[in-house]
């Protein structure tokens, strides 16, 4: 690649049909965007330029937007909108990613944005789910219609055709034969053609394949002549939609993609269809069970508890211990996991005051005390199985003591709290977070100290030593978190912790994460449209520094609206991946079942359950 001052390169995201596609930063907002390589050799100066323009004529929220142009000696660059949730083929490749409502919504927006190309004379020409991004909106799946490359304008065709018909040229088809209409087979494209496109594309997201399948030559036999299969299952107002958009004459199509949203919206106040909106797509034609392409099955432990945190240690095995915190009590939960099992009788663990967060290393799990005026008991302590495996060693952890505000808070005011706490995953390193006193005060209400310390000799066996004393920190780092709620703390690997809080506007709640070296420098952050909660970091076996620089680093959470869900969230590049849940969460931890990426999920009602996940790579 050329030298491009204004954009650090993250990653190769993507392949398109004229050249690659990579994460990029700029570098002096830190924004993330999308750049398009379109190469001298791979597309002509004539289709980069009405690319180019197509997509600076076409202002919709429903249209990719290209925001600047980059030029190297050997390649010329789009710099367009970043998506994090890839296109709609990454979903439709997940199976049951997304409901009946959501992929109805999906086709109106669409529909909207490719009304807006149409309306300024422009065919899309190659609509297909790989040129339908998808970024989030209010904590839903938001698309936007990309890769105008191929795009022709109404005038061009016509006139086009017009030579074609005079014997005196040709027009060969453009787009993917999948999704071309029989008319296109032969150069023939109108507004008509998009609308055919889109009725495929609505097929392939209702039932899980397309209409018609095989080779190119196959495929225009095919879209032809051969008449389409409905199965039984499909609702019937569905199908006429798809009939009308996928008649053979162009003429008795919808004639505006505008008239094709307006059915579809008119069919989801349809009682039938209505009923079958949170329905997990491909329509079902039996009652399988199944969520977001993983097999989601139930944990047995009597009684349900409900859980407010939940952590693994050692989970990056297929056996372990799972620690969980009671909603609201001053207990812990210990079982025995093996695979996808839970043992049947945990160590319960009564601790001096509420537990108010939990965070796994390797050899134990670090509890979080609520602690308030007169209340002397440590905020922190550490758990970790007793040697032969019973019972379990406690260990206060004391910190020393001063005065970091340089104020007193007045009586009736708690002092100062180590709020928040995370431990690395090898048991070396904490972090806290130290609020203000008071968050009464106004002008101290968003002010935290970040302090990093080592644990080389502080979680010393009980018959040694009875509490982990603390030296001074290392490091120190005074911050201010605009937040709606307390912010959570974790190690991402051995160099790197996060700080994650929410945010809140007039319209909706949003989560920051951002992402600090442990010499408590920041590296960047990254704000979701989402509620999420519960956010830990996917297992990564001992290693080397050097090993675990190779692997992403992915964080998994919860979130419980709009829609119950797993989040898969793939940190620089940013990439997401969904999961709907079939359970309200309350919180959940991930774990290994041999080579397979799971989750255990703790359920509002009480019960457990074990998602596979696969390797779940957002790549």
């Amino acid at each position: 690649m050329g030298n491009l001052s204004k954009y650090r390169i993250l990653k190769l995201v993507g392949q398109g049909q004229f050249g690659r596609v990579f994460c990029a930063v700029e570098r002096q907002t830190g924004q993330l965007v999308a750049l398009k390589e379109l190469t001298h050799r791979r597309l002509s100066t004539s289709k980069f330029l009405r690319e180019l323009g197509t997509l600076l004529t076409l202002q919709h929220q429903n249209i990719v937007k290209a925001f600047a142009l980059e030029q190297t000696p050997n390649a010329r660059y789009l710099v367009m909108d970043y998506c994090a949730g890839g296109t709609l083929r990454d979903l439709l490749e997940q199976k049951n990613a997304l409901n009946l409502g959501e992929a109805l919504l999906l086709m109106r927006l669409v529909l909207a944005g490719l009304d807006t190309a149409h309306r300024q004379g422009i065919i899309h020409c190659d609509i297909k789910p790989e040129n339908i991004l998808l970024t989030l909106r209010n904590g839903s799946w938001w698309p936007e219609l990309s890769d105008f490359g191929i795009a022709r304008r109404l005038s061009e065709l016509q006139q086009d055709q017009k030579v074609q018909g005079s014997g005196q040229g040709s027009i060969e088809a453009v787009g993917a034969p999948a999704y071309t209409p029989p008319e296109g087979f032969y150069g023939i494209y109108s507004q008509a053609a998009d609308i055919y496109a889109m009725g495929i594309v609505m097929f392939e997201m209702l039932l899980g394949h397309r209409p018609f399948s095989g080779v190119p030559q196959h495929l225009m036999w095919a879209h032809l002549n051969q008449r389409i299969e409905w199965p039984a299952h499909l609702p019937p107002q569905l199908q006429e939609i798809l009939q009308k958009a996928l008649a053979k004459l162009p003429g008795r199509r919808y004639s505006k993609a505008a008239q094709m949203a307006a059915a579809i919206a008119q069919v989801e106040q349809d009682p039938q269809v209505r009923e079958l909106m949170g329905t997990l797509l491909p329509l079902p034609s039996s009652g399988s069970y199944w969520a977001a392409g993983v097999k989601i099955k139930p944990l047995l432990i009597s009684p349900p508890v409900q859980l407010q945190f939940f952590v693994a240690r050692n989970s990056w095995q297929q056996n372990g211990c799972l620690y969980g915190a009671i909603s609201g009590g001053s207990s812990i939960l210990m079982w025995e996991r093996r695979g996808d099992n839970i043992g049947s009788n945990p160590v319960v663990v009564n601790l001096p005051a509420p537990v108010i967060g939990l965070c796994a290393a390797h050899t134990g799990v670090l509890v979080q005390l609520q602690s308030g005026l007169g209340n002397s008991s440590p905020s922190l302590c550490w758990l970790q199985p007793k040697d032969g495996g019973s019972g379990v060693d406690y260990i206060p952890f004391q910190f020393p003591a001063r005065n970091l505000w340089g104020i007193q808070p007045p009586s009736n005011v708690p002092r100062q709290s180590y709020t928040q706490a995370a431990v690395d995953a090898d048991g070396r390193w904490l972090a806290v977070l130290i609020a203000a006193p008071g968050q009464n005060l106004e002008a101290r209400s968003d002010s935290y100290i970040l302090e990093l310390y080592a644990l080389n000799n502080s979680l010393l066996p009980p018959e040694r030593s009875s509490f982990g004393n603390l030296e001074a920190p290392k490091r120190q780092q005074q911050l201010q978190l605009a937040t709606t709620s307390p912010p959570q703390l974790l190690f991402l690997d051995d160099r790197h912790l996060a700080i994650v809080h929410q945010t809140a506007s007039t319209q909706s709640i949003s989560t920051k994460i951002s992402v600090w070296t442990r010499r408590l420098t920041l590296v960047g952050s990254v704000e979701l449209p989402l509620e999420l909660s519960g956010l830990q970091p996917l297992p990564q076996p001992p290693g080397s520094s050097a090993q675990k620089s190779q692997t992403p680093v992915v964080l998994v959470g919860v979130t419980k609206k709009p829609t119950p869900a797993l989040w898969r969230i793939q940190l620089l590049p940013l990439q997401l991946r969904r999961y709907p849940l079939p359970v309200q969460p309350n919180c959940g931890t991930p774990g290994m079942n041999g080579e397979q990426e799971g989750y255990i999920l703790a359920a509002a009602d009480g019960q457990m359950w074990w998602l596979d996940v696969g390797s779940g790579s957002a790549d």
